[in-house]
């Protein structure tokens, strides 16, 4: 009797274990799944402010301070980086721009073609840095 309730007993432990595994890992799963669109969510919202901004600067005839523009943008809490790559139609009609609007890497040429955005997650499981790239 009593090697019949030891069975049992280390039987509904195996489970409960295996259980608590599965929903763990499906909870980081989700959540991992949530921070990415938020993340994105994010990204696209920058991108329209930038758009946004941009386009009252040319009215305003102050676009020759977008750099100044582009670094506030990117001091706020969670971006790192915020940066404007001049097209090829940008650049026939008004010029190459400075150095810091130039495509860097094959990426930036993509999204430029395409005119799709770009996710990219780089990193390990642990921390991993999201990279968006998105024409406007």
């Amino acid at each position: 009797m009593h090697k019949l309730q030891t069975k049992i007993i280390f039987a509904l432990s195996s489970v409960m274990l295996l259980l608590t595994l599965v929903i763990t890992i499906a909870s980081l799963a989700s959540f991992r799944d949530f921070s990415i669109r938020a993340a994105t969510e994010h990204t696209r919202t920058a991108a329209e402010v930038i758009r946004v901004a941009l386009t009252e600067a040319m009215l305003n005839g102050t676009i020759d301070k977008r750099d100044s523009l582009l670094h506030r943008i990117a001091d706020v809490n969670g971006l790192d980086e915020a940066r404007v790559i001049r097209g090829p139609q940008v650049k026939q009609q008004y010029g190459d721009g400075h150095l810091g609007e130039l495509a860097t890497d094959a990426t930036d040429i993509s999204v430029l073609s395409s005119g799709q955005p770009v996710f990219t997650l780089i990193g390990g499981i642990f921390s991993p840095n999201f990279e968006p790239l998105s024409p406007i």
